[in-house]
């Protein structure tokens, strides 16, 4: 018959090859689930954030402005019916502006968490796919 010698130490020095090519690959496997379970959790952690905001936006579209808005306009009445000097007027209009630059400011942000959101679900998707 026909003999073949093989080397012992190139058949050792190949399975060392093919286990540390295994060990890589679960290396990155568990790197790649530690990536997606931080992306999952910032999209919780973002969407929380998001409705507490949602819920602070209804609270100054349902209390504060109207409530600011009201104010102004009873010192203005106040103001015509000589009850009031023209510095509660001026209070209240700087009152009602402030309540609405920060109705704005909030949301702002409320629309910075929401793109923030949408672009790490779509980074998740994405790392899904793949």
């Amino acid at each position: 018959g026909v003999q073949l010698k093989v080397p012992l130490w190139s058949g050792l020095s190949n399975h060392k090859n093919v286990e540390a090519a295994d060990q890589e690959r679960k290396a990155a496997h568990l790197e790649e689930l530690d990536v997606r379970n931080d992306i999952q959790a910032r999209i919780a952690s973002l969407s929380q954030k998001i409705e507490e905001g949602r819920n602070r936006m209804a609270i100054f579209q349902n209390r504060l402005v109207p409530n600011a808005w009201t104010a102004r306009r009873s010192s203005v009445l106040a103001y015509q019916g000589g009850s009031a000097d023209f510095t509660s007027v001026i209070q209240a209009w700087n009152a009602y502006y402030e309540v609405n630059i920060q109705k704005l400011a909030l949301q702002e942000q409320l629309d910075q968490w929401i793109i923030e959101r949408c672009e790490m679900t779509a980074t998740f998707i994405r790392g899904n796919k793949q």
